[in-house]
């Protein structure tokens, strides 16, 4: 049951990952760009 869920999990990140555009993780990128801008990979900004 929590392995399904884990997997669940890894399978949003990745799409959050592939998809930059959705609004979470917009603010996500922009919280982390003010924290450090060298931390991200070019294409996460």
């Amino acid at each position: 049951m929590l392995e399904m869920v884990n997997q669940e999990f890894k399978r949003r990140k990745k799409m959050i990952r592939m998809f930059p555009n959705a609004a979470q993780h917009l603010r996500l990128a922009l919280k982390l760009r003010l924290k450090s801008l060298n931390a991200l990979p070019p294409n996460l900004l």
